[in-house]
């Protein structure tokens, strides 16, 4: 592997020079778009003209259903660039994320710390003094001419009781006349000075248009006809909106000129605004990623595209953000990265996924503060789900979004709000009070609690968010991160591809936590992956379904034990694109992980050739397993005579107790017979070796019942006798030819043996 690398960082040198150490490591350009809703070309608008931020789209992948966490700029960017939750005090007003989150890591800093040059341009953190000495390499760069300035004497012949002037204004200036032209000329140039040092980098351009007030250049007023520009059908309140239901003020702070609030002349402005200055943002985005691509650095860019929150053009006789209703929390993101398929995806998203996202793009390891979740899954399979819900919140209003559902909780519950997005798309009437929804908002309600919880620490994310938050320095980054093989948000995995000339033995790692806790990033653990991948082996870690995740599932352990098999077969189902040898399959796992290991290497083949799906046509079976302290079987009975101590396994099957589990021995007993490993095995299974820390003491009480190694004898004595492998390996057993799960691994999938240091 060493010498492959060294081949490679040669010929990166022969051709692109001073470029190599930026080739290693992809850039990113991280472009924010302030109060840009989904009013673009790509999401669909049939009015706006935003050709480059299209194309960008049709590159990479748009995201249809993203949201941020706060619809207030300076509460969205601080959540994002943490990339933590909100709270009640948390994030909001004007808030600062040194102030609220002092020790959490920023996205920049994240990077920084990296050996990333880190720049800011424009608006990224609400104000410029935010985090800036220890996110960015240098000072934060604001253009002179604020965002507020005026070009128009008009403008500012009258003026609000704010001393603000006009909310619009078409002047026949140039582009770099307002702060965003002059942004992007800085971006520009700070472009061609980071292609020149050959350093990765981490550049963020941060447009202020269309945030009020609407003042662009006179051109992009000129792309359109006013008279024919069409405004909102729904300029009323929602049926039943509770009271606490407002829309923003700002716009009021501004002087309405000649024009009179709420009329259609007023609204068909004031959409005639926005859209001039989407277009104007959207020029300058085109003119940075032209740059981009001029000076041959696109190819090892990441380009993201997002906007801080949505906005209302008009609807319910709202302008502006400051509110949970779809059209103030649901923004644009598009990611384009090299390596990864363009396209669109409807699952739910988060802005605070962003953060984990490009780290594992970068192969940098997320901080343990980080409560977002990767999206990585999504750009290699946009077709799979990514979140049950979204979570947002502005001042005493709580929101959790579905794919059907808006619900928002007002002051702890006192009053709430439902919208059934699939029925009433645009939000007009509040059906929270209406009998036949009853269930869905209990269900609501419960979806809420649970990412209130998250976000406040009271109760752990789910485990494939907070277990531990990377891999550690002696995993290298994947292949492929976060690539969904089923349905559930659980069912992701990581996989490490081998350098091989041939298609290459795979160990699919599945991490231990009794089944109810757990997360992939446990994989040094069970495995050392280095070891494994230096001797030709590639390795998949997944995570899975928990115990509590199995609601309608019986008996429980089905959930992750049949995750488990899914996950090889969409691992197999890879074999051509990823250079995976099917018939060299081992499992590797502890605890949970290694009982579930060898309950497919004991399981008949699951496969079915006559699915559909091509997936589940894939076979289940093992050429062998390499574990770690698993439990060979899950009769109570036979736990008890083993190790008289016995307290663990009734969970598996719903059961408070090891008590009732015995108790009730009898009525599951075909439970057992399908899940146990021990009843499974036949003269046709694979050789398995079990390690433990212990030796065993047969049918005497152990300091440790649940990893006693003597579940591995008792196997042991089944499989001699069928003539199946099982070595037990543990301090001082005797003839132990392997020390460890890995070496067993790389000696039965014909690995190459690890080179002696």
């Amino acid at each position: 592997m060493n010498e492959g690398k060294n081949i490679l960082m040669t010929a990166a040198m022969m051709v692109a020079g001073a470029t190599m150490l930026a080739a290693e490591k992809p850039n990113v350009l991280f472009i924010a778009i302030d109060d840009l809703r989904p009013e673009l070309g790509c999401y669909g608008s049939p009015q706006v003209k935003t050709p480059n931020i299209d194309r960008l789209a049709s590159q990479g992948m748009r995201f249809d259903r993203a949201y941020c966490q706060v619809p207030i700029c300076m509460g969205s960017r601080a959540s994002l660039l943490t990339g933590i939750l909100p709270t009640a005090k948390r994030f909001v007003g004007d808030c600062r994320a040194d102030v609220d989150v002092p020790d959490a890591a920023t996205l920049p800093e994240t990077f920084r710390k990296a050996g990333y040059t880190t720049i800011s341009n424009g608006k990224i953190f609400h104000t410029r003094e935010d985090t800036a000495e220890r996110s960015w390499s240098e000072p934060p760069w604001m253009p002179k001419a604020g965002h507020g300035l005026s070009l128009d004497p008009e403008t500012t012949r009258r003026l609000s009781p704010k001393q603000r002037g006009r909310i619009w204004e078409s002047p026949d200036v140039p582009d770099d006349a307002y702060f965003d032209g002059q942004l992007a000329l800085k971006t520009i140039n700070d472009l061609r000075r980071l292609q020149q040092t050959g350093k990765p980098f981490f550049l963020a351009c941060g447009f202020v248009r269309p945030h009020l007030p609407f003042y662009a250049p006179k051109k992009y007023w000129d792309l359109y006809d006013r008279a024919k520009i069409q405004i909102a059908d729904n300029r009323y309140r929602p049926k039943d909106a509770p009271v606490e239901l407002k829309g923003s003020g700002e716009y009021k702070s501004y002087h309405p000129g000649d024009l009179q609030d709420g009329t259609e002349e007023w609204h068909r402005m004031m959409r005639h605004g926005y859209m001039a200055c989407a277009s104007y943002a959207d020029k300058l985005t085109g003119d940075v990623l032209a740059e981009l691509d001029r000076l041959g650095l696109a190819d090892n860019t990441i380009v993201v595209l997002w906007g801080d929150h949505g906005w209302h053009l008009g609807e319910h006789g709202f302008w502006g953000k400051h509110n949970t209703m779809h059209l103030a929390t649901r923004v644009p993101l598009i990611i384009k990265a090299p390596g990864k398929k363009a396209g669109s995806t409807k699952s739910l998203v988060e802005t605070i996924d962003i953060f984990p996202t490009l780290c594992a793009l970068a192969g940098l390891a997320t901080p343990a503060t980080v409560q977002g979740r990767s999206l990585t899954g999504l750009l290699d399979h946009p077709e799979q789900p990514h979140r049950d819900v979204a979570y947002s919140r502005f001042m005493n209003a709580d929101a959790v979004i579905t794919e059907r559902f808006n619900y928002t909780s007002y002051n702890d519950g006192q009053s709430a709000m439902l919208f059934d997005l699939e029925k009433d798309p645009n939000e007009n009437a509040n059906v929270a009070g209406q009998p036949e929804y009853r269930e869905t908002v209990n269900k609501m309600k419960a979806l809420l609690k649970q990412r209130q919880e998250e976000a406040t620490g009271k109760k752990p994310a789910p485990a494939a968010e907070t277990e531990p938050a990377s891999y550690g320095e002696n995993v290298p980054p994947p292949t492929h991160a976060g690539v969904r093989y089923g349905p559930h948000e659980r069912n992701t995995l990581d996989f490490w591809q081998a350098k091989s000339d041939r298609p290459a033995p795979l160990v699919l790692v599945i991490h231990g936590g009794g089944w109810t806790g757990g997360s992939k990033e446990r994989l040094s653990r069970f495995v050392d992956p280095q070891a494994l991948l230096e001797a030709g082996i590639s390795v998949a870690a997944i995570n899975y379904r928990l115990m509590k995740h199995a609601q309608g599932v019986t008996p429980p352990v089905k959930a992750p034990m049949h995750d488990a098999a899914r996950a090889l077969q969409f691992l197999r189902s890879k074999a051509g694109e990823w250079n995976i040898d099917k018939t060299r399959v081992g499992a590797a796992g502890g605890s949970a992980g290694a009982c579930t290991s060898l309950w497919l290497a004991y399981h008949d083949d699951l496969a079915d050739p006559q699915s559909q799906d091509p997936v589940a046509r894939e076979s289940t079976r093992l050429q062998c397993a390499g574990v770690i302290g698993p439990q060979t079987t899950l009769d109570p009975q036979q736990m008890k005579d083993w190790t008289p101590n016995s307290r663990y396994g009734g969970h598996a099957f719903g059961k408070k107790n090891f008590a009732e589990f015995l108790a009730d021995r009898e009525q599951i007993l075909p439970w057992i017979a399908e899940y146990s490993p021990y009843a499974l095995v036949t003269k046709d299974d694979p050789p398995v070796a079990l390690f433990y820390n212990s030796a065993p003491a047969m049918g005497q009480e152990q300091k440790d019942p649940t990893h006693s190694a003597n579940f591995g004898l008792g196997l042991q004595q089944r499989c001699r006798a069928l003539g199946v492998g099982c070595e037990v390996i543990y301090p001082g057993a005797p003839g132990a030819k392997y020390q460890t799960a890995t070496e067993y691994l790389i000696a039965t999938l014909g690995g190459k043996p690890r080179a002696a240091e």
